[in-house]
């Protein structure tokens, strides 16, 4: 079937804060106080939030055009420097912030999401890291339309194994 498939990039980012602001990410309702591009370390996150009592959650954003029989993947190329925000994150979790990607499915009807290993492995393996490490990992799909995107509904995130990796287990 033919389906909508959003693949402006800046799109995502202004997405998910009307959808901060509005209150519509259950896990994140509870930070009020938005604040866009903000710096920690080396890396700039796509969100730093803070809530009632001052505590502060970076949040990155990531876009997810790539698709394959209901399977959301991200990334769509190679990125060292999406691997590089993960593993930033990872130290803001460590210093005790909050931390936390999106995966924001520029597409409806998925049925899961997972990393994309063929393409990058080594994102997909920091990915894994960081789920491990406590790190939020979120993904939301949109409802698409010729001229609106909007954060809809969450999506289960199945972070796996890499499947080229042979398994230690016995069958």
């Amino acid at each position: 079937g033919k389906a909508l498939i959003n693949i402006d990039s800046q799109i995502p980012n202004r997405v998910v804060e009307e959808a901060l602001l509005a209150g519509r990410i259950d896990e994140l309702k509870a930070y009020k106080n938005v604040k866009r591009e903000k710096f920690y370390k080396k890396s700039r996150f796509d969100f730093l939030l803070e809530n009632d009592d001052g505590e502060k959650y970076y949040l990155e954003v990531k876009g997810v055009t790539l698709e394959h029989e209901g399977k959301a993947s991200f990334p769509d190329a190679v990125t060292e420097r999406g691997a590089r925000h993960i593993s930033e994150l990872m130290e803001a979790k460590e210093e005790g912030y909050g931390a936390g990607i999106i995966f924001v499915l520029q597409m409806e009807n998925m049925n899961y999401f997972m990393p994309a290993w063929e393409m990058d492995p080594f994102f997909s393996s920091t990915l894994k890291k960081a789920e491990e490490s406590g790190i939020d990992i979120l993904a939301y799909e949109c409802k698409v339309t010729e001229t609106s995107l909007d954060l809809t509904t969450p999506v289960e995130v199945r972070i796996g194994d890499n499947p080229a990796t042979p398994s230690n287990k016995l069958a």
